[in-house]
């Protein structure tokens, strides 16, 4: 990857998408990872060797990193938001307490959607960009909370134009109302 500015690789990784959907091929963790690797070039999330970094657990060692995840992920429960503040400030997570990258609208849903729109109307990198703005959101969340949400799927009924935080809505994670 190039050092230069991380993010004039989005539009390369967009085209692979679409080539991806051009081949018909469907491989599991394609889109999951792409779509990873755009937000993480998007909000910086580059490590010195030009890698990108998502967020897990490991990463809550560095308080830089924290703090980063802090200040850039725009979407952190308020239960997260705490337990993130309090490590970065150099206070351990309690015992049983698990925080963790939820994608808010299930990587199946999103990639089923995408092959869906590409077959319809072929997709070129720019639209790929749009889906993912438009879509692709992903939220920290307790352990606790995420065993609350429908895992993998989206509430029965529900439509994009619906927005992506439906899940959230359907387990009345009413934090969740603030980004509609």
């Amino acid at each position: 990857m190039s050092k230069a500015n991380p993010s004039e690789q989005v539009p390369k990784i967009a085209n692979f998408v679409v080539a991806y959907l051009d081949s018909g091929v469907r491989l599991r963790h394609v889109i999951r990872t792409t779509f990873d690797t755009i937000d993480g070039l998007n909000n910086e999330f580059v490590g010195p060797r030009g890698g990108v970094w998502n967020f897990n657990t490991a990463n809550l060692k560095d308080p830089k990193r924290t703090e980063k995840i802090l200040t850039s992920f725009p979407y952190i429960s308020k239960s997260a938001r705490n337990h993130l503040k309090s490590i970065a400030d150099g206070i351990d997570l309690p015992d049983g307490v698990k925080l963790q990258c939820d994608h808010v609208i299930p990587r199946k849903c999103l990639e089923d959607m995408l092959h869906e729109q590409h077959r319809r109307t072929p997709m070129t990198g720019t639209d790929v960009l749009e889906f993912h703005d438009n879509y692709f959101r992903r939220c920290i969340l307790t352990g606790n909370e995420h065993s609350q949400l429908l895992n993998d799927k989206m509430p029965n009924g529900w439509t994009p134009e619906m927005g992506p935080f439906s899940r959230y809505e359907k387990a009345k994670f009413h934090w969740a109302n603030e980004w509609k």
